[in-house]
């Protein structure tokens, strides 16, 4: 704690220079300030000790009369510091939070010029930095800590705020425009604690222990990028789709790399054995025999050979099982010739080199026995190669994909790679149900989507309907609607159009309720056996689709007559009616379907 005071005291002191010991109740704040944080407060804590402006941690900092700049002076020297230890690459977070420390340091030396821009500025940019630098990160406990600093001197700002009696409020509304900054102030407080909660989730979660909970990092990664630059919600859903479209190929390639692992083994057994046989001098198995002694072994041989090939050596085989009548007369005569050479060619063997034999064996009149033993050994050394050669590249597959997936995360390889079989198979089913809760994520996202451009049309036709009425239900249009109910000759054009909008009006109102209805709808119908973090995740992704609010499109009814001014916002409405009936036609033509 000691070593933590100094260090600010430094920054303090390079930061202000010879003003430093004038500020000394400043620093002290500080001091305090930095206590209060080593004792590490959850968010819980902290809000219990900042209920109010009467709260004792409250008043405590303000023991020297400096709390306002004290927690000025400690948010700005956080950033500093933080900003240290920030890596390089990190552009965007290095200009944001450089941005923080100005606002920050503006508001220190001069908080009574363009306050509401300094501010505007400050919560500006501290919003920025939550929602595009706080997901997913490689240093968690030094952005959770930041965060509480922010939210620290956010909690302290609103209770400053809120403890303003009505004389010091008027002082500073000459300032600020109090209600919108109080209103900022409190959409970045929320902001801050939810960012908060997320980090407290994540920090007390374990590390990566598996490769399911690698993807599911991976994907958490891609829903939190921040919306620009092709991340909208339908390129975050293709990236997704792409990133388990990739993970499930490279499930396919260790699997495919475990079953060629097996029959390589087999592969170089068998040859093995082969070649053992074949160097034996007395013995010496012929070639049905040898198969039938490693029946099992030579069964899974054949399995991992090419149908051509395959077929081509069973024919060999089914020849030397059934021979015809001259292959009969001509393998009886040899095995006759075997039998009576027994003693010579087991001598020849043992006094005649090996490369002898083979160059005599090669010259000398081959038996369809040796035939298909040759066969065999050059099916079984090209198949060894062309396995070798398969996993090497099917390796190569995996270790790429593997690095576009979980950069610098190299441990993922390793443990693709010790994977077993049911292993495999449980993470191709999980990967099943995560594309089956992603293809409904993305039906509900479109739906969202839909109907936000849905309900940016009625919004625009709504502002134009109220414009129209505004300018043209005039006090002598009142009049004519009341004389109306006596003499029909006071039923005006005008006064019609003004009833007809009315009218369109409320259906309007309908249509606008109903649609918030099927977006809330799109919210509470996303039900998938995902991971809860990813369930989560998405679920946040479809409330900012449904919460998205644009600028609706001007109709510039203002500018126009009741006739034309009319005709544009019944044109508009009945276009709207059909796009609404037609997409509903398509809902339920969906539903059938399924």
């Amino acid at each position: 704690m000691i070593e933590k005071s100094e260090k600010y005291a430094v920054y303090f002191q390079n930061w202000r220079l010879n003003k430093s010991e004038k500020e000394e109740a400043i620093l002290k704040t500080v001091f305090e300030i930095a206590n209060y944080m080593a004792s590490n407060p959850n968010l819980k804590q902290m809000a219990e000790d900042l209920q109010d402006s009467h709260s004792e941690l409250y008043k405590k900092l303000d023991q020297y009369g400096k709390r306002n700049y004290g927690i000025v002076a400690y948010v700005k020297l956080s950033v500093d510091m933080y900003l240290e230890n920030l890596q390089e690459e990190q552009l965007n977070e290095r200009e944001l939070l450089n941005n923080v420390s100005r606002d920050l340091e503006s508001l220190f030396i001069n908080a009574t010029s363009e306050t509401q821009k300094k501010l505007n500025n400050l919560l500006f940019n501290s919003n920025l930095w939550l929602s595009q630098c706080t997901n997913n990160r490689n240093n968690p406990a030094e952005v959770q800590t930041l965060c509480f600093t922010i939210y620290l001197f956010l909690k302290l700002f609103n209770l400053t705020l809120k403890g303003l009696d009505s004389f010091k409020r008027s002082l500073a509304g000459s300032l600020v425009n109090l209600p919108p900054l109080e209103a900022s102030l409190q959409a970045l407080l929320e902001h801050t604690e939810n960012q908060l909660k997320k980090l407290e989730k994540n920090s007390s979660s374990p590390e990566p222990s598996t490769v399911f909970q690698y993807l599911i990092g991976c994907c958490r990664r891609v829903l939190s990028a921040p919306e620009h630059h092709g991340n909208t919600i339908s390129e975050k859903i293709e990236k997704l789709h792409s990133a388990l479209t990739q993970m499930a190929f490279v499930i396919l390639k260790i699997k495919q790399n475990q079953l060629l692992s097996v029959q390589l083994r087999v592969a170089k057994v068998l040859l093995e054995a082969f070649r053992w046989n074949e160097q034996q001098i007395t013995g010496r198995l012929y070639f049905l025999e040898f198969v039938d002694a490693h029946r099992d072994m030579f069964s899974c041989f054949l399995q991992g050979l090419d149908g051509e090939t395959k077929a081509a050596l069973m024919q060999n085989i089914d020849i030397l099982k059934n021979p015809d009548k001259y292959q009969q007369l001509s393998s009886s005569v040899r095995y006759l010739a075997s039998y009576v050479f027994a003693l010579p060619t087991t001598a020849f063997r043992l006094t005649t080199p090996k490369d002898w034999q083979d160059k005599m064996s090669s010259i000398s009149p081959a038996t369809w026995d040796s035939q298909c033993k040759a066969h065999f050994r050059e099916i079984a050394e090209k198949n060894i190669q062309t396995t070798n050669e398969q996993m090497s590249s099917s390796l190569e597959e995996v270790k790429y994909l593997t690095q576009a997936l979980f950069p610098g995360q190299v441990e993922v390889e390793a443990m693709l790679m010790q994977l077993s079989t049911e292993e495999c198979d449980n993470l191709a089913a999980s990967l099943n149900e995560m594309r089956k809760g992603l293809e409904h994520f993305k039906q509900l996202s479109q739906i969202a989507v839909q109907k936000q451009a849905q309900l940016k049309e009625m919004m625009a036709l709504k502002i134009g309907i109220e414009e129209f009425l505004a300018v043209h239900n005039q006090f002598w249009v009142v009049i004519c609607k009341l004389l109306s109910l006596l003499f029909a000759c006071f039923m005006t054009e005008s006064v019609k159009l003004v009833d007809e909008a009315k009218a369109l009006r409320k259906q309007l109102e309908q249509f606008m309720s109903q649609t918030e209805h099927s977006c809330k709808q799109a919210l509470t119908g996303f039900n998938s056996q995902l991971p809860q973090t990813l369930y989560d995740d998405m679920l946040d992704e479809l409330q900012k689709t449904v919460n998205n609010k644009t600028v609706p499109a001007n109709l510039m009814i203002k500018e126009k007559n009741v006739h034309e001014a009319f005709s544009t916002i019944s044109q508009r409405f009945f276009k709207l009616q059909k796009d609404i009936e037609l997409y509903e036609l398509q809902e339920d033509k969906q539903v059938y379907v399924h």
